[in-house]
């Protein structure tokens, strides 16, 4: 046992939804998708993220509830639906709506999504209530309701059309059916000429009818008794007669004589009695019944009168005139170009024959750039032609059709024809007062969409192709706008002329031909200057140095600069006090005047710049002079004698010895009023010196020379500046020698006292002598005034009367001297030293910067161990009161500056970010260690300079832009704008692609607009992405993130549908029955949408009629409308249209050549199937009675040899059991028929023609044998049975089945024992022993077998 396992895959698809805070965006609210009934499903019907412009948005879709819901199901996830069966069914229902919800993460969007289905022809229309029977009299007038036929389309009954088969014109000619279903008479029934055809059968009339719903078709047949009008004997005669006479003929003309011979009162002549017009009736048919003797017996005479056709019509135009439009470039070098008229132009003549052929020509001054094809009518331009829209728009012509193929004699008739000749878009837009557009301006203040000018340009063609847009292709960096309609140009943005003085605008004209043709032109746009800006000095401060005493010389010069132009930028210099100091126009500042540093050492003062604009603006700088010293001041000394007494010890002065002080001063500074002293006397000179304290001490020591040295010394002194020449003072030292005295002596040769700086009126110590002789009186005295100090001569107490300034006096050594009132008793000398001892009254100095704000600059993001050093010093003495330490008393600074308390180094510790703080003010502070400190600050004011440490920032105002494929190149299509933290040339940006899809785009620089750069084609490329960057000027320069813009192309209806072949040819039979299909035409659209969608129609039927063909505007499909036979064989011309459903539609012609084909009709069997019975015994030559027909009859349309039929057996008779008579199509048997063996035959009769190309028709006879008794039943040779032997009557031996090949009853068996043998004993009475049922052959004893052995053998023959 095998067991099949069958296994089933599943396969788990898991798709991770990445959840964004995105909405749905849908491409259209609704959707409508059409079907076809009774095509197979493919599953899924519609995907409805196709609808969504972000389908990842999408979370799930949910169908909402309603008559549909169970026809349709919805994937929740990938928005497919599905049908839940197999195929649509217009009649059952034509529209489904099915309303959806998508959900996003935050809402839900509903769709509504429309299916229709579109009815295809499944079903066949059919007749109703048939058969249709009606009688109706011979001769009955035209009009006459003969029947009314209905019938009915399960596809609807809307489009059925009734109508009677041509197949034989001699009966269709007689009636015809009205749009209801109405059969009418059309023409005269003659029951005597019918019967006489052959189209009476049983004195009925066969009327074939048919429908069509346009694609299928059915028939019926209307049975017509045609009742005689009278009762004809049978010793009436017939005969018939055909005459003609001329249209023309006059009323009483002579027709004919029908009259009898032996008759001689009967006159019988037939003359005409109105006017005869052939084209209304051509023929005209009599039944003459001619008596003889007022009796029943006679003639009936069939007479038709054929009206002679006479030229007497002229050709008929369908229209007044005929008009046609052609593009100025239709022309061809090579080859005419068809001209599509519309109507076509066509002519009939009511004439017959040869006067009714018309010939078509042109005649006309313009006519020789046309040709007409002077059978069919067709226009075409000439090879030569050279058209130009510009300079003729219209060519006059008239069309002239003449009968009788153009014979001289014909009949002739014209119409205008007028050639409308179309721009054929060959001109470009042409641009008018260029000269202006190069000399425009605007001022830079003008507020926005300020007009500058109108920009027009002209276009020679006319229409669309005519009508311009403007757009500015380049040059404008934003600021400017133009009108695309108008021209008009106008002020965007804001103008700033430092920032730009000039703009090229490349500005386009571009017309709305396809493609497009466009002119640039460029304009030029200056900028007038506003005095909208202030003079600027280059630097935030000027500091100056001068030399005293000059005046007119040059101090510093300042310079400014104002970016505005002209007038407004020129500047003008002034000083707030010119008194002192003066400037030029250069701005060089001179002193008017000579200085004297020692009156005044420095000046401030502001230099004004001023423009001369309207209104005038200034700006001020601060200027500090410094005025140099130069040597005008001599040392001056305090006294131009100085007297001093020295004692003169016994062995002489000893070096170092101070003799006494002097004092010069100097007005200047610095080493201008550096003094130094020295001993002019050569004599003296080695034996003094002078410190440049003042000091005059002994140099070596010293014993004056009795007679040599006076005991009083004179020598002169010097004091000189220390200026180049150096300027002097002399005075003269006087020196007394005392002795020694004996009588007084001080105890101290020198006291050193200390006392504070700064105080007055103060004791500062006691000198104290003594002598030797008690009785002695001695006082105090100073050999020389010292300025500030005071001795009492009694106590020898030593006061200060005055503050000493130890910055300038940082000692005060002077001599006491001793003495009594006698001078004999001599002097003491003794040496007092006043240290005076700091105070820490002194402000530290600096020394830099020596002004009180010190301007300096620091690079961002930068760090300096040494930014700026300070130096200060304090004038008190070395120690805590002169120790400086440097501090930061107040900063904006935070954390970013330090300064070294000891060196006074200021660093910058921490990057500074400018574009945080532009700038940064910063005290500095120093201070001595002084008990008291004392400090002096300074301000630092640091301007960040910038670094290009920002990346510019790029945005716009979407992502996606939609724009739609016919926008003209240059146009503005977005853009982009950029911010940088930084400034000046590091904040200055422009931008740039980094990806510029194939050069489709390209951005301004300046402006950021983006704009096309060529023209685009949705077809060849739907969507682009690019990618701008922003990028500063920096050094290095920054460049942004990119910034990644994608663009939807949206389509414009600018592709011609072009048909798949441009021109067709079709071969059609002539036969061809209405609703044939011809031919199916295609086009395409590289379009989409419904600029893709694509109508058919027929324009122009050249030589073809256009009744007789239609087109589906839909498919495409060609089909014929009606019989061909009217219209001549051979090439037809249909111009066949494409047209799209854009906007403004476009289209194009294909020219489709039919081939009317002369048919040779097939043969057509009266019945479509055919059926006989017949028995197997049947003899050879048995001729088969087939139904509904014996024998099976064809017919042929055709005429003459081709309307002969010729039967033949052409399938089902492989045994040879049958034959057919060729002529006749009399089947007979052929060969010995065994039912046995085949039952049945299906054989397949052709009826077909003789012709060259012959036609056949194919029916099929079905013929069923029919049983004959002529199989015996069989039975088994030999059938084994087993009994047992005391069986009793009525036991079963066994059951015997007979089988006969034959059918019914000839199979029915009766059973009956024929003789029985017993083997051993021999024959018995078979019914002494056994019993047979003679139905079913059941065979069973009559009595126990007793006398039998058990091994007997029993024979029974049945």
């Amino acid at each position: 046992m095998f067991m099949l396992i069958k296994h089933v895959l599943f396969l788990v698809k898991i798709v991770v939804f990445q959840k964004f805070q995105e909405n749905v965006r849908l491409t259209s609210g609704y959707k409508v998708i059409r079907v076809t009934e009774e095509e197979q499903i493919q599953n899924p019907v519609f995907d409805v993220s196709l609808l969504l412009i972000n389908p990842n948005a999408a979370q799930r879709y949910v169908l909402l509830p309603n008559v549909d819901d169970k026809t349709f199901v919805l994937d929740s996830l990938s928005g497919k639906v599905n049908a839940t069966f197999d195929k649509f069914d217009h009649e059952h229902k034509d529209r489904f709506e099915l309303e959806i919800d998508i959900f996003d993460s935050q809402e839900a969007t509903r769709i509504l999504l429309i299916i229709v289905v579109d009815n295809i022809n499944v079903n066949s229309p059919y007749f109703t209530n048939t058969p249709y029977e009606s009688t109706i009299m011979e001769y009955a007038p035209v009009g006459s309701l003969v029947a009314a036929v209905t019938a009915l389309d399960a596809d609807g009954t809307d489009a059925l059309t009734y109508f009677l088969p041509t197949a034989n014109s001699d009966i269709a000619s007689l009636f015809s059916i009205t749009e209801d279903g109405r059969i009418l008479v059309d023409g005269i029934l003659n029951r005597k000429r019918l019967e006489n055809d052959g189209y009476l059968d049983d004195g009925k009339l066969l009327i074939p009818v048919s429908v069509t719903d346009g694609d299928k078709t059915s028939s019926s047949t209307v049975f017509l008794a045609v009742e005689p009008l009278f009762v004809r004997d049978s010793k009436m005669n017939e005969t018939s007669s055909q005459v003609a006479i001329s249209e023309n003929a006059t009323v009483g003309s002579f027709v004919t004589d029908v009259s009898l011979s032996d008759s001689q009162n009967t006159e019988g002549v037939i003359t005409t009695r109105l006017p005869l017009d052939r084209e209304e009736d051509p023929l005209y048919r009599f039944s003459i019944i001619v008596l003889e003797n007022q009796c029943l017996s006679g003639i009936e005479i069939l007479l038709e009168i054929i009206v002679e056709d006479v030229n007497d019509e002229i050709p008929n135009f369908g229209e007044l005139s005929y008009s046609a439009t052609v593009r100025e470039d239709a022309g061809s070098p090579s080859e005419q170009t068809p001209v599509i008229i519309i109507p076509p132009i066509q002519a009939t003549d009511d004439d017959f024959e040869f006067n009714a052929e018309i010939r078509y020509s042109l005649i006309g001054p313009d006519s020789e750039l046309f040709f007409i094809n002077p059978k069919s009518g067709a226009v075409w331009l000439n090879v030569s032609a050279d058209l130009d829209y510009e300079s003729i728009k219209e060519y006059h012509m008239t069309v002239v059709a003449q009968d009788r193929d153009g014979h001289p004699d014909g009949n002739s008739n014209s119409v205008p024809f007028i050639v409308k000749i179309t721009d054929a878009y060959d001109n470009s837009p042409v641009f008018t007062a260029t000269e202006q557009l190069q000399n425009l301006i605007i001022s830079e203040d003008s507020p926005i969409a300020t007009v500058l000018t109108t920009i027009q340009a002209t276009d020679a063609d006319e229409g669309l192709n005519s009508e311009l847009r403007y757009y500015i292709l380049e040059g404008d960096d934003g600021k400017f706008n133009i009108d695309t309609t108008t021209g008009e140009l106008s002020l965007r943005s804001e103008l700033d002329r430092e920032a730009k003085d000039k703009y090229i605008l490349g500005i386009i004209a571009r017309d709305q031909g396809y493609p497009a043709k466009e002119t640039l032109v460029y304009v030029s746009v200056t900028v007038l200057d506003v005095n909208d800006n202030s003079p600027r000095f280059d630097q935030l401060f000027y500091n100056g140095r001068t030399l005293e005493g000059q005046t007119g010389s040059t101090v510093l010069s300042v310079i400014a600069s104002d970016p505005d132009f002209g007038e407004n930028a020129e500047i003008e210099y002034s000083l707030t006090d010119p008194t002192i100091f003066t400037i030029d126009s250069n701005g060089t500042v001179s002193s008017n005047t000579a200085l004297d540093r020692e009156t005044v050492p420095s000046y401030d003062f502001e230099v004004i710049a001023t423009d001369n604009g309207t209104p005038r603006k200034s700006t001020s700088v601060r200027v500090r002079i410094l005025v140099d010293d130069v040597s005008d001041n001599e040392p001056n000394f305090s006294s131009q004698k100085y007297d001093a007494t020295m004692l003169l010890p016994p062995g002489g002065i000893t070096a170092e010895t101070l003799v006494s002080f002097v004092s010069a001063t100097d007005l200047d500074s610095g080493s201008n009023a550096e003094i130094t002293y020295s001993v002019i006397s050569e004599k003296y000179k080695d034996i003094f010196k002078i410190s440049t304290n003042g000091a005059i001490t002994v140099i070596r020591d010293y014993l004056p020379v009795p007679g040599v040295d006076n005991e009083i010394l004179r020598f002169n002194i010097s004091a000189k500046d220390g200026g180049s020449p150096p300027k002097e003072d002399t005075a003269m030292v006087v020196i007394s020698f005392e002795k020694p005295s004996q009588v007084f002596e001080f105890n101290e040769t020198m006291y050193v006292f200390n006392v504070m700086e700064n105080e007055k009126n103060v004791y500062v110590g006691n000198v104290e002598a003594f002598s030797r002789n008690i009785n002695k009186d001695f006082v105090y005295d100073l050999p020389y005034s010292i300025e500030g100090v005071t001795l009492d001569q009694y106590t020898g107490f030593i006061n200060l009367t005055r503050p000493i300034d130890r910055e300038t006096t940082s000692k005060v050594t002077f001599n006491v001297l001793a003495h009594g009132d006698n001078e004999d008793d001599g002097f003491a000398f003794t040496t007092v030293k006043i240290n005076i001892q700091d105070e820490n009254d002194e402000d530290p100095y600096f020394i830099f910067p020596q002004e009180p704000v010190l301007w300096t600059e620091l690079l961002e993001n930068s760090l300096n161990s040494s930014f700026v050093q300070f130096k200060a010093e304090d004038r008190d003495q070395d120690g805590p009161n002169s120790q400086i330490e440097y501090s930061i008393t107040n900063s904006n600074g935070g954390a970013i500056f330090d300064i070294d308390s000891s060196t006074g180094v200021l660093s910058v510790i921490k990057e500074a970010d400018r574009e945080k703080v532009e700038s940064y003010s910063i005290i500095i502070a120093a201070s001595d260690q002084g008990s008291q400190p004392r400090n002096t600050t300074v301000t630092l004011e640091i301007g960040i300079l910038d670094e290009n440490d920002n990346t510019p920032i790029i945005t716009t105002n979407t992502s996606i832009e939609v724009i739609n494929e016919n926008i003209g190149n240059g146009t503005e299509v977005t853009y982009v704008s950029a911010s940088d933290y930084d400034e000046g040339q590091n904040a200055e940006i422009y931008f740039q692609l980094e990806e510029d899809s194939n050069g489709t785009f390209y951005v301004g620089e300046i402006s950021g607009s983006i704009r096309t750069a060529k023209l685009l084609d949705r077809e060849t490329e739907d969507a682009h992405t690019i990618k701008v960057v922003a990028i500063d000027k920096g050094s290095p320069a920054k460049t942004s993130t990119p910034l990644i813009i994608s663009f939807k192309i949206e389509d414009y209806n600018d592709n011609v549908p072009e048909f798949v072949n441009p021109n067709y040819y079709v071969p059609l039979p002539k036969d061809s029955p209405p609703q044939t299909k011809v031919l199916m035409v295609s086009a395409m659209d590289r379009d989409i949408g419904i600029n893709a969608m694509v109508t058919y129609d027929i324009i122009g039927g050249g030589n073809c009629s256009q009744n007789h063909f239609e087109i589906n505007s839909t498919t495409g499909q060609i089909i014929t409308t009606g019989e061909l036979y009217e219209q001549p064989s051979g090439s037809c011309l249909l111009s066949v249209r494409c047209q799209d459903k854009g906007t403004d539609p476009l289209s194009s012609i294909s020219m489709i050549e039919i081939n009317i084909e002369e048919v040779n009709f097939p043969p057509k069997f009266e019945k479509e199937s055919y059926k006989a019975n017949i028995n197997e015994n049947s003899l050879i030559g048995t001729e088969l009675k087939t139904e509904p027909q014996t024998p099976p009859k064809a017919t042929d349309d055709d005429r003459d040899a081709n309307g002969e039929v010729y039967y033949d057996i052409v399938g089902g008779n492989d045994d040879g059991l049958f034959s057919i008579d060729t002529l006749t199509g009399q089947i007979t048997v052929n060969n010995p028929l065994d039912r046995e063996a085949l039952a049945s035959v299906e054989l397949i009769i052709s009826a077909h023609d003789v012709t060259p190309d012959p036609k056949s028709a194919n029916v099929t006879v079905t013929i069923t044998i029919e049983d004959a008794n002529d199989n015996a039943p069989e039975l088994p040779q030999v059938l084994n049975a087993t009994i047992i032997q005391d069986s009793s009557s009525g036991a079963l031996v066994t059951t015997l089945r007979a089988k006969d090949p034959d059918l019914g009853r000839n199979t029915e068996c009766f059973y009956h024992i024929a003789r029985a043998r017993f083997e051993g004993i021999g024959s018995v009475t078979p019914s002494d022993y056994f019993d047979i049922n003679q139905a079913d052959g059941t065979i069973t004893t009559t009595e126990k077998l007793y006398e039998l052995n058990l091994t007997s053998t029993i024979i029974i023959e049945v």
